[in-house]
Formats: structure tokens, C-alpha cells, sequence
């Protein structure tokens, strides 16, 4: 696929962003901490939402299974009907079902909060829940986001975009980076029709296309402006698109073609510009010392830094939930060989917690305070779409904690009547739109749709990019 994530890099003290591979990501580094104090001031509060912690003890209580082991809680059950994972006695569909007690440490409350000196969790305004672990979504509008259509008035299916907000242009504008596919076709072809455009927007809400940046094969685009993301072998010829498909879909049984360079490896890249309307450097692949040890499109999303290195995120396929997490880091965002991932080391080795088959489309960014953090397109509980968002942080980037599922593919549209909620066969490849003071303000995703929704079948592919605002006040 196109794609990636993305960087607006202004080195130390500045603001990070990225523009990636398979799906574009945008990211933040640098910020500066006096600024961001005063922000989190500002932001943090009592979640009011959430239970005090006499009362979320006796739920817990109540809720508790016959002759179950451990802290087993409902979680968000307006949102889906979970199914308890009986091998873990502290988990529920896959979130973390954190025990009742008072807080101790900020990283009680997922680090999207404080704790505060009454042992209780304030969470950051985009986020709720006993311990911050949920993000809390708006309701939006079908035009949200990047909806495409051709000349005659057709779908164009795009597959999430990295945003990054350009705030020294008069007006500001929001930059994006999507995965759009060529000739008509939907997700299904992505591997021979994914290609990268920009799309530009002033409100920060619809997105119109501008111009080509990378043709296929370009996916998931993850900022000078720096982006990663997945293409195809540089030596090898362009991949024959499939032309089986129409108004975003590709059709039911199609036979596309299957070209040798885009094989199951899809290599990683490296490219920047120093204005978001390019030129790009020509890319540079990522990794190749280690070639012997990814079997799959790396999947890489990351931050930079402000003394210049990265953290960021990949992933293999294999034992034991199918898609592996792994930790990458480079000791210069510009040098292709610092790029190292740690191919051998399961970022999140608990099983019990994060079970088949794993998380994938990581988004990699820097909060107020400095922590890093990560949301997913999650495949826990043998790929239930009602789990598909998930959350992760970590104080030193070396070491992160799953926190679980933050949102699910159920989306509250505006509609005559008040709202009309919509589950998405898919959704995946989040990254968040943050405003210019560093504050998360929206959420896109890449969603799937079509008359059988939320069922995939076969000829049922259209996507576009969605975005949906995150509770600001």
C-alpha cells in the first residue's frame, strides 16, 4: 500500500510530525515543556465520567463472575457486546481492567491524565475512564475527513491520512497524507492500485485532494517535513494496476495480478521535504541490514525527537498472535542505517493481555508532558472490529504498557433526527489531528463501508478517510 507517517521536524525545542507507509501517521517531538505545563494545567481535570473509586470498587464487585479469578469488570457495553477472554483473569475483550484502588503514579491513569494529590485520576479533556484509558469521540458528519469522487462523480477509496497542521501559513492550513486507490478500485487492491496523495484543509475537518506525490505502488504514508512509508522494490518495474473495479470497489472474484516487486516484504522508506508541497528527496529504504529479519511491510510509524533520534514502532508476522510488535529507533531521523529494529523482542511480550492476533498501524506522537504514547488498529480477540482501536505509552520509549481498546468501529453520525450510528466493517490506520497548541482534536481513520456493513463481503470494499472530532472542552 501507499502510505506511512509523517514529521514536521523543526529540530530541538520544535514540533515533530511524520508522514508514513501504509497508512500516513503524524507525530510530535520536541515541544516545548514550559508551554506544555501550562497547557496540561489547563487540560487536566477530574474525569466526569468516570466513578469515584468507593463506587467503581463496589461495580466491580457486583460484576464479578461466579467462581471467576481476578478483577473481570463490563467495559463500555453501550459501545459493543464483548466476549470474556476466560485465560485472563484481568482482562476484558482485550482492555486492561485496571483494579479499584487510587492512583499512584501517572501511569495509573495511562498517562493521558495526572494523578492528583488525592490519589485519584484527572484525565487530560480528549480522554476518560477509571484510569484515562478511553478516548472520547464526537459525533461527525459522512463528508468528514477525505471523501473523494472522480470527474463523472464516483468513489475514490482512500485508506487513512496523516495530518499535520502547517500554523506559520496565513491562514493555517492542515496538511494531509492518504493512501488513495488508483483506477477506481478499493482496499482489496491496495497492494498494486495504493498510491500517496496530498489533500490540504483550512477548517481542519474536510480534506480536498491536491496533487500526486508518490505513484503506485506508495502506501501508508506516516515533518523540514519527513516521511516512512511502504513501497515497492526500487530495481524492480511498476506493479500492473488491477482494472477490475468501479466507483471505489473492486469487483467480487477479481483476478488481479499479483506483480513480483510488490511481494509480502514491501520495503520501507525514508524521504523528506522542506516545504509540504515538496519537492521529496528521493526515498531511501530502511532497514536493509536487517532484511533477514522482517517477513512483512514493516508497518513503521515513529516520533522524532527534538536532539534529532526516533522512536517509533513495526511489526513482523509470526508466533505467538500472528502480528508482532517491536520497538525501532534510529540515532538520526536523516540517516537510513541508524534505522534498527528490534526484530527479536516482542514490544508487548503479555499474551494473556494483548492475544491473537495482535495490533498493527501503530501512531507514534508525544503528549504535553513529554510521554510517549501509541494507538492502534487492534486485531485482539481473533480480529473483532468492535476492538479496533487500542492504546499504549511509555515514560522513556523503551518500555510501553497496553492499555487496551480506546474505541470501537460504532460511529455516532449527524443525522435530521439527532444521531444515526454506523458500524464499519473496518477500521484501521489511526493517527490524530492536534491543533496548534499540541492538543489532540480529532481522530482519522481508514474505515470500510458498504451495503452489508459491518459483514466484509467480497465486492464490498470502498473506504475513504474519516475523520471524527475528539472532545476538546
Amino acid at each position: 500500500r501507499a502510505g506511512g507517517a509523517l514529521c514536521k521536524y523543526h529540530g530541538a525545542g520544535g514540533v515533530g510530525g511524520r508522514v508514513g507507509d501504509r497508512r500516513p501517521t503524524t507525530a510530535r517531538s520536541g515541544l516545548d515543556l514550559g508551554r506544555a505545563r501550562r497547557r496540561a494545567g489547563r487540560h487536566a481535570r477530574r474525569d466526569r465520567h468516570g466513578l469515584a473509586a468507593a463506587g467503581r470498587a463496589l461495580l466491580e464487585r457486583r460484576q464479578r463472575p461466579r467462581g471467576g479469578r481476578g478483577r473481570v469488570r463490563l467495559v463500555d457495553a453501550e459501545e459493543w457486546t464483548f466476549s470474556l477472554n476466560t485465560s485472563v483473569p484481568s482482562a476484558t475483550a482485550g482492555r486492561v481492567a485496571w483494579p479499584p484502588q487510587p492512583c499512584a503514579t501517572d501511569e495509573d491513569c495511562s498517562l493521558n491524565g495526572v494523578c492528583d494529590g488525592n490519589n485519584l485520576c484527572r484525565c487530560d479533556v480528549a480522554w476518560t475512564g477509571d484510569r484515562c484509558q478511553t478516548l472520547v469521540l464526537e459525533p461527525t458528519t459522512r463528508t468528514a475527513g477525505l471523501r473523494e469522487t472522480d470527474a463523472g462523480g464516483a468513489n475514490v477509496s482512500t485508506w487513512g491520512g496523516a495530518v499535520v497542521l502547517n500554523d506559520a501559513a496565513t491562514p493555517p492550513i492542515f496538511h494531509m497524507w492518504a493512501s488513495e486507490m488508483a483506477g477506481g478500485c478499493g482496499i482489496q487492491s491496495w497492494r498494486t492500485n495504493s498510491r500517496i496523495i496530498h489533500a490540504t484543509s483550512t477548517d481542519g475537518v474536510h480534506f480536498e485532494r491536491k496533487e500526486l506525490v508518490f505513484e503506485a505502488f506508495a502506501h501508508e504514508p506516516t515533518g523540514e517535513w519527513v516521511m516512512w512509508y511502504t513501497g515497492a522494490d526500487e530495481a524492480a518495474p511498476p506493479p500492473p494496476p488491477c482494472t477490475q473495479c468501479a466507483d471505489g470497489n473492486t469487483f467480487a472474484n477479481a483476478s488481479c495480478p499479483t506483480p513480483a516487486n510488490v511481494s509480502s516484504l514491501l520495503p520501507t522508506y525514508l524521504t523528506w521535504s522542506k516545504s509540504p508541497d515538496g519537492p521529496w528527496t528521493k526515498p531511501a529504504r530502511l532497514f536493509k541490514a536487517q532484511e533477514n529479519l522482517t517477513n512483512v511491510d514493516t508497518n513503521l510509524a515513529a516520533t522524532i525527537r527534538p536532539d534529532g533520534s526516533v522512536v517509533g514502532i513495526g511489526r513482523t508476522i509470526g508466533d505467538p498472535t500472528l502480528v508482532v510488535a517491536h520497538l525501532v529507533e534510529a540515532s538520526d531521523w536523516r540517516e537510513p542505517e541508524s534505522y534498527v529494529g528490534a526484530w527479536d523482542e516482542m514490544l508487548f511480550p503479555d499474551t494473556r493481555l494483548l492475544p491473537y492476533a495482535g495490533v498493527e498501524d501503530p501512531f507514534v506522537y508525544a503528549d504535553a508532558r513529554g510521554s510517549l504514547h501509541a494507538v492502534f488498529h487492534s486485531q485482539i480477540q481473533d480480529n473483532d472490529e468492535r476492538l479496533c482501536g487500542a492504546h499504549a505509552w511509555s515514560i522513556d520509549g523503551k518500555n510501553w504498557t497496553f492499555g487496551g481498546t480506546a474505541w470501537s468501529n460504532r460511529v455516532p453520525f449527524v443525522a435530521a433526527g439527532g444521531v444515526e450510528l454506523y458500524r464499519f466493517s473496518r477500521r484501521e490506520r489511526p493517527h490524530f489531528v492536534f491543533d496548534a497548541d499540541g492538543s489532540i482534536v480529532a481522530l482519522t481513520t481508514g474505515v470500510r463501508y458498504g451495503a452489508h456493513s459491518p459483514a466484509q463481503p467480497d465486492g464490498e470494499d470502498a473506504c475513504y478517510t474519516l475523520l471524527q472530532p475528539v472532545r476538546t472542552a
